[in-house]
């Protein structure tokens, strides 16, 4: 599998990611792996508590923005 640079992959695909399951799981790992590439990430899930420590933790592993 190919990765496309950080830039590029925000140029092309935009600077906001929806994550929707974010807390746990696959969507967590979407998170962090669109993060890694730049792209800032819009959360959702059920459990404030877990959600919160997802979005910490990519902002301070990643540097990206996330809501």
């Amino acid at each position: 599998m190919t990765t496309i640079a950080p830039l590029d992959f925000a140029e092309r695909y935009g600077p906001w990611a929806l994550v929707l399951g974010a807390s746990e799981g696959v969507g967590s790992a979407f998170v962090e792996a669109l993060a890694a590439q730049g792209l800032n990430v819009v959360l959702v899930s059920r459990r404030q508590e877990a959600l919160d420590q997802v979005a910490e933790k990519v902002r301070a592993d990643y540097g990206v923005e996330t809501r």
